[in-house]
């Protein structure tokens, strides 16, 4: 029927006969297909877009789909609802008894497929309830018993009143029609006809069901839980907990709904102030209500959901002051909260009330770990493993502790015990590593780090930082920034993760972001004299001249001997052209530490600069016996040999050095520091066609100014001993060019 026809059908019927006859006539004029989808459509009290293509057959193409939607939802007698469209009550009621009187079997056919097409959506619970509906107009009485139950109690546990009133009215309207048989009056129904009537405020109506309910089913844990809030409504305070705690006994997952939409609360309440006003719940005994509480609280305390957990155990400990287990738990929580002082207290009280508690005992050594107590820490976690020798964690807790006190082997004992009893105990994994890095044993101790960081299940800072120094040892410095990094991003005032980083970005020469690392160490840790020094080389890397005096001055002022700070400074003032000063410092660095090899390495270019050629000589000497490879001093000893005469000698470092940077270079060509001095060597090598190669590709492929401003310098020095090489003074200009886009610092 076309929508402007709709004016010409008689008005609004009275009856069902004249509701029927009206229907017939508009399903007369429709297309077979939209015919048959209205007769079925008879048995929904809703229907939308969705249900109207499940009820047409497979492949229909989507105009047809959309004809058929356009014919049924337009029918007179169909009426708009919050959930799509519906036939009006009187139609749809009428049509029911006509269709069940003379085609009893395409009535059956049609709540068939209706409850086909709505099967999919079961878990809403509009639509869920219209299954239920179908079927009891189909008369499949079991099936509908089935669903009817498992609504129900879905409705129950949330205590949802108005569900179940809205469910009990389809019910109460399929046992209306007239040719419908009513369900049995069991246990499920009287307990759904009783929340009907609590959700309209009959509550002692209510009660008279909830009677009868369990007249029929005396263990119907949901029907003594209803009861139970019924009373409370009726202000039956004792009567209602009673019931409460007897419905926890039978069933604990009512406890659940009760907490969380009911009336328990309030009661609790009512019992802490006045616990004589509930002489019948205490006869009942309310033990099993507390567990109850207390597993819930212990569900949210695992969930993480804190204040939830704390107000679940201050309930339970209400009922019963007594449950050891409630305070240990409450304990647990207070102490991953960060406040151990509390945990304490809780932890050694139900170790009070359960002397044998093995899993309090070991929580409370955990906490007593923490607050520095280790010797009593150490008892109880020796008692906790008497009673339990198969506890993890508290294997994992003494080993911790065994670390601590430098005993590594007892404390590897320990940790592979706590891995032995559970594999996934990332903590132990985690500490078993620090403890092989401990002893030396680094490359075991990396795989167990990275074991500890899969198996967690968020990340940790501390094993992120172990992980990272780990990195450091072996030189993975890409690796072992990214754990830094991550292990920084999650507690942003990690100082040990910090100056990790400084350090890394030192050994990278990235020298602004460790100076940025170690400024942040010194504005929060002011006593870290180390970090003066640390941030004195990154601004020597920047050539930044005076911060870095005014941080080793620092740093000296407070130790005189600091050598490290000497050797630095001493370093610096060579750099800025200081040379006595330069030599004062290298020389007590030096008799601080015989072994410093950059030290000497220094000293040696101190004595180059001021034409001492035989004092450069010896502490090249002895910097190269330190460290043989080292290409820098094998070239610098070459020009002294040069210098001196000794052209075997001087041939002989020359191809040493040449050697070890190509050998560099065919690694990783864009190791700048290290092709630019292949470059100069190259140069001093006669090689100034491949040395300018070099020199190119440097500028060409992003090589930092710092590190173009240090090759300037170091060409520079070269010419001042080679005067006269034109190709060597035209690569100068071109470097002074590269040199000077970037500012240079002071």
């Amino acid at each position: 029927m076309k929508p402007e026809e709709r004016g010409h059908i008689s008005p609004m019927p009275t009856s069902k006969a004249e509701a029927v006859q009206q229907a017939e006539a508009a399903c007369a004029q429709l297309a077979p297909n939209a015919a048959d989808v209205a007769r079925r459509l008879v048995v929904m009290h809703w229907f939308d877009e969705s249900v109207i293509a499940a009820l047409l057959p497979e492949g229909t193409p989507e105009e047809e789909r959309a004809a058929v939607v356009a014919a049924t939802t337009t029918l007179p007698f169909v009426e708009a609802v919050p959930q799509g469209h519906a036939y009006s009550r009187l139609a749809r009621q009428g049509l029911l008894e006509r269709y069940q009187k003379e085609r009893p079997e395409e009535l059956k056919a049609a709540c068939k497929a209706a409850t086909t097409a709505l099967a999919k959506g079961w878990e809403d619970d509009t639509t869920a309830l219209e299954v239920v509906y179908c079927l009891l107009v189909a008369d499949e009485r079991k099936d509908a018993q089935n669903q009817l139950h498992e609504l129900l109690v879905r409705f129950l546990e949330r205590l949802d009143w108005e569900r179940c009133s809205a469910l009990y009215a389809a019910l109460a309207e399929a046992e209306a029609l007239s040719f419908a048989r009513p369900l049995p009056r069991t246990a499920d129904y009287y307990l759904l006809r009783a929340t009907a009537r609590g959700a309209q405020g009959k509550l002692l109506e209510a009660l008279k069901d909830l009677n009868r309910a369990l007249e029929r089913q005396p263990t119907l844990a949901w029907a003594v839980a209803q009861r139970g809030e019924v009373h409370a409504r009726l202000g039956h305070a004792d009567a209602a907990l009673t019931d409460m705690a007897r419905a926890a006994f039978m069933d604990g997952r009512v406890v659940d709904a009760l907490a969380v939409g009911g009336s328990l609360n309030r009661l609790i309440e009512e019992y802490q102030r006045e616990p004589a006003a509930f002489p019948q719940a205490k006869m009942e005994g309310l033990s099993k209500l507390a567990e109850c509480l207390g597993a819930r609280g212990e569900v949210a305390r695992l969930e993480s959901r804190d204040e939830e957990a704390l107000a679940y155990f201050q309930r339970a400990l209400i009922l019963v002051p007594d449950l050891a287990w409630v305070y240990a738990s409450r304990g647990a929580l207070y102490m991953n909260r960060g406040r151990p002082e509390e945990a304490l207290a809780e932890t050694s009280r139900a170790i009070a009330l359960d002397a044998n508690y093995a899993w309090a005992l070991a929580n409370r050594g955990r906490i007593l770990r923490f607050l520095d107590r280790d010797e009593e820490a150490m008892a109880d976690l020796n008692r906790a493993l008497q009673l339990d020798p198969k506890m993890s964690g508290a294997f994992a807790e003494r080993g911790e502790i065994h670390r601590k006190h430098g005993r590594l082997d007892e404390a590897l004992e320990d940790f592979e015990q706590a891995l032995r009893l559970n594999s996934l105990n990332a903590w132990a994994a985690a500490r078993r590593g620090q403890v092989l890095k401990a002893k030396g044993r680094y490359l075991d101790a990396l795989a167990e780090m990275h074991r500890a960081i899969a198996l967690s299940p968020t990340d940790d800072a501390w094993a992120l930082t172990t992980r990272g120094e780990l990195h450091v040892y072996f030189e993975n410095w890409a690796d072992a920034l990214s754990d830094f990094n991550r292990a920084i991003e999650l507690e942003p005032d990690n100082a040990e993760a910090i100056a990790d980083r400084a350090q890394v970005y030192q050994e990278l020469e990235s020298y602004e972001e460790a100076a940025a690392d170690f400024t942040w160490l010194i504005e929060r840790h002011s006593e870290l004299t180390w970090a003066f020094v640390q941030r004195g080389r990154a601004y020597l890397g920047q050539q930044r001249y005076v911060e870095a005096l005014a941080d080793l001055n620092e740093a000296l002022g407070r130790s005189a001997d600091d050598q490290e700070a000497l050797s630095i400074r001493g370093r610096t003032y060579y750099q800025m052209g200081c040379y006595d000063k330069a030599l004062a410092d290298l020389d007590q660095a030096i008799a601080l530490d015989p072994q410093d090899h950059l030290a000497l390495a220094n000293r040696a270019e101190v004595w180059l600069c001021q034409g001492a050629n035989e004092l450069a000589l010896a502490d090249l000497d002895a910097a190269l016996t330190l460290r043989p490879e080292d290409d820098w001093s094998l070239f610098r000893r070459a020009l002294v040999h040069q210098a001196l005469g000794q052209a075997t000698q001087a041939e002989a470092d020359m191809g040493a050095a040449i050697e070890g940077a190509r050998k560099r270079y065919a690694e990783e060509p864009k190791d700048w520091p290290n092709t630019l001095n292949l470059a100069l060597y190259e140069f001093a090598a006669g090689q100034a066609e491949e040395a300018e190669r070099l020199y190119r590709q440097a500028l060409a492929e992003g090589a930092l100014a710092r590190h173009i401003r240090q090759a300037l310098s170091d060409l520079g020095e070269f010419l001042a001993l080679r005067p006269g090489q034109e190709r060597a003074a035209a690569v100068c200009e071109l470097l002074q060019g590269a040199a000077t886009e970037v500012t240079p610092p002071n």
